[in-house]
């Protein structure tokens, strides 16, 4: 009998009940600002940016050599000539537990836009936006 219930509820707990890497995080709002905050240990919070609008939380990127997470996040939509959706992502060590920047990941828009380069290279990362001229190199 134990058996036929705990299949039961297995059968049917929904996919979203279930635990998932990319449920590990949340954007919440304090003294009106905005955090990354992991649900697991909620001491550990990274404030993030807004482009308009309240950030959402997206996905995780896993680099398992590097044992670093990317977490993705929409950080709103702005513009004047055509609306840009921007997305960034907050690099966080598995490892140390310590966030390691936020910077721009992804834009989207009617128009074709120049898109960030991410690049994953012997422990470290290079992320380089020329319209921004932002030019990093982070140490793994």
């Amino acid at each position: 009998m134990r058996k036929l219930i705990v299949v039961f509820f297995v059968i049917c707990t929904p996919l979203s009940a279930l635990p998932a890497i990319g449920k590990e995080w949340r954007v919440t709002v304090f003294m009106d600002h905005f955090f990354l905050q992991k649900l697991s240990n909620k001491k550990l919070m990274k404030k993030i940016k807004s482009v308009g609008g309240r950030p959402r939380f997206e996905r995780v990127i896993l680099n398992k050599k590097s044992k670093v997470q990317l977490l993705v996040y929409f950080a709103g939509t702005a513009g004047t000539s055509f609306m840009v959706e921007t997305y960034r992502a907050v690099i966080f060590d598995t490892n140390s537990k310590k966030f390691l920047g936020d910077f721009p990941f992804a834009y989207k828009g009617s128009k074709k836009i120049k898109q960030p380069r991410w690049i994953f290279d012997k422990g470290h990362i290079s992320i380089d936006v020329d319209d921004i001229n932002l030019h990093k190199r982070i140490k793994l």
